[in-house]
């Protein structure tokens, strides 16, 4: 990664810049990368109905949704002789709420074999996906899309229906999993208060394509991101990721960052995004 940031500044003509430098410069994009994913979903916990977790050692949320991705333990930075310890404590509170969960393990998890500890407690290892980002001053402008297609930020309850419906198409989701998170992003809000903002595709006036902003500090996550199968290979899955993080640097964000799918990694790459970090997921049904 300090190869390609090196030669980004060579192509820009800033040769004159230290490897330690350029550490910072890559680190600042792996610590925007984990803090957002952490402030996301324990914002998600935020519900009357929800819990959460935030201290020095640990991170997590449960949202009652279920879907381990919507229960999970987002940080861990634990000492090794209360690893044990607190992953039991940890399970008391999911096993509690009968709810699946997920454990991220992340390049800041402490200790380096947490995640061999979590396999002991009876945790499988699901899958690992690519944290990418982006310095938003480096999106394009543009990028092919059809005709008749349009963008437009979810306001309301009735478009958040039609928004949770296609997400909830899009990824292959349960029907229930879609009426609870309804249930989240209603109360969470559509105002400008709120860090969330989610964004419904239409082409030709049918809902094809979402996506959600989150902002936290200097760094928008853009998650969500997904487009009805018989209408992906048209650049739509480009324009809903592009057409948001361009309001989000209009609006002062730095950094960009997602995760990506197997499907959207040539997307995103081609849009300027790079891989800073791999995060590995395990689960506990």
């Amino acid at each position: 990664m300090v190869n390609n940031l090196a030669s980004w500044l060579a192509d820009k003509g800033e040769l004159a810049v230290s490897r330690s430098e350029l550490y910072i410069s890559v680190r600042s994009f792996v610590d925007a990368i984990e803090e957002n994913i952490t402030k996301f979903y324990t914002n998600l916990g935020q519900v009357p109905w929800g819990e959460v977790e935030l201290s020095r050692e640990i991170a997590w949320m449960i949202t009652g949704m279920p879907s381990p991705t919507f229960n999970a333990v987002l940080r861990s930075q634990l000492p090794p002789q209360y690893v044990d310890a607190t992953i039991e404590q940890t399970l008391k509170h999911f096993q509690a709420r009968q709810v699946p969960m997920m454990w991220w393990v992340g390049p800041s998890t402490h200790p380096a074999d947490l995640a061999a500890s979590l396999v002991r407690h009876g945790f499988t290892y699901a899958d690992n996906v690519p944290g990418m980002a982006i310095d938003l001053s480096m999106l394009p402008e543009t990028v092919p899309a059809p005709r008749g297609l349009t963008i437009e930020r979810v306001t309301d309850g009735e478009m958040l229906k039609q928004w949770v419906w296609t997400w909830v198409r899009g990824w292959g989701h349960s029907e229930k999993l879609g009426e609870e998170f309804y249930k989240v992003a209603a109360f969470l809000g559509f105002g400008s208060h709120s860090p969330y903002r989610h964004y419904l595709a239409r082409l030709h006036d049918r809902p094809v394509a979402t996506a959600s902003l989150f902002f936290n500090n200097e760094s928008v996550g853009i998650y969500h991101i997904t487009t009805l199968p018989e209408f992906r290979r048209q650049g739509i899955g480009a324009a809903i990721t592009l057409s948001p993080l361009q309001e989000a640097r209009d609006l002062n964000a730095r950094i960009g960052i997602l995760f990506s799918s197997p499907q959207g990694f040539k997307i995103y790459r081609a849009l300027g995004f790079e891989v800073y970090c791999t995060l590995h997921r395990y689960e506990k049904i």
